[in-house]
Parts: structure tokens; C-alpha cells; sequence
């Protein structure tokens, strides 16, 4: 591999989900081009197999990345969620923020009791600051649909498995048994 220097162009791609950015990294002799965004869509191949292509699309509205600990973050708010969310006729209406702390805690890797507190503090705060969630009341709710489908499919998923154990059918279980 040639060292970067003695490179014409360079391109670096960013994926998320069905998302893809194509980046500028270095341009020897002109200026460089802006960002490409793409999606992927997938398409059948006269039945016999299927492949992906890429539809050029306009730059997201945010292209805020979260660090990794806000990642920890809204992923053990997921997992909370879904186990302790706020429900209301099936629709989700968030997070009681004293049912989120544990789940945090439990996969944070900091070496004191007082500095995984600061850190779900600081998370806490950049995620609601980086509008990727609404507090009210101590409510926490994230914004993102597809996380608020991830933490629906993630509530069903044990109703389902204990009502098959009971011997009901899995339609027939629309509250979970004891022991969820």
C-alpha cells in the first residue's frame, strides 16, 4: 500500500443502517468535492437472487455523531425502556429517568461508583442537548423512531417467549405472565 502522501485523491466511507457517506479525505491538485449521501435499496434480480444499489439523497438534516459513550448511552436507554418504559394504550411515551441509571451503570466501564454517575449525567445531558431526546418531568423520551420500534420489538420478544411456556398462544398473551 502506498503511504498517503504520494496519493492523488482520497475517500473515506461512513455507514449507518441503510445510510452511507462518502467523504473527502484528501485532494491533491484541485479543491475538494463535498460529501456524497446515499441510501441503499434493495432490488430483485429476475427472481433468482436479489442485490443492493445506491440512490444518491440529500445530506441528512442532522449529521450530529454521537461518541461512544452517548451511543452507550442511547442503547442501554433501549434496553431500559423495554424493560421499564412508560406505556400508554401501546404507545410508548418514555423513560422514567430512575429506571435508566442501572443499565447504564452495569455497561459503563468506569472504575468508581462516582464517576459512572458523572458520566450517565454528562450523556444524559448531551443526548436531550443534541436534540436526540426530549425530557419532561423527568421523562426521558428518545426521538428516533426506529429506536422507539427497536424498544417495542424488545418488549414483545419476552411476552411472546413466556406465554409459549405457559402454553398459551402467543395472541392470546397480551400482558406479560409472572415472571417478565
Amino acid at each position: 500500500m502506498a503511504p498517503k502522501g504520494v496519493l492523488d485523491c482520497e475517500f473515506r466511507v461512513e455507514k449507518e443502517g441503510r445510510e452511507m457517506r462518502l467523504i473527502n479525505t484528501k485532494m491533491k491538485d484541485s479543491e475538494s468535492p463535498q460529501d456524497m449521501f446515499f441510501s441503499f435499496r434493495q432490488i430483485d434480480l429476475c427472481g433468482a437472487a436479489s442485490s443492493a444499489i445506491l440512490d444518491a439523497t440529500e445530506a441528512p438534516e442532522r449529521q450530529h455523531k454521537l461518541t461512544p459513550a452517548q451511543r452507550l448511552g442511547r442503547d442501554t436507554y433501549a434496553t431500559a425502556a423495554a424493560a421499564h418504559g412508560i406505556w400508554d394504550e401501546g404507545a410508548f411515551l418514555g423513560l422514567d429517568i430512575d429506571a435508566w441509571p442501572d443499565a447504564f451503570y452495569t455497561k459503563h466501564t468506569g472504575d468508581t461508583a462516582a464517576s459512572k454517575r458523572q458520566a450517565f449525567h454528562r450523556v444524559r445531558t448531551d443526548l436531550v442537548n443534541a436534540g436526540e431526546m426530549i425530557v419532561t418531568n423527568d421523562v426521558y423520551l428518545i426521538r428516533d423512531p426506529a429506536i422507539q420500534m427497536a424498544i417495542l420489538t424488545q418488549r414483545d420478544i419476552p411476552e411472546k417467549c413466556y406465554a409459549a411456556e405457559a402454553g398459551q398462544s402467543v395472541t392470546s398473551a397480551t400482558t406479560p405472565l409472572a415472571g417478565c
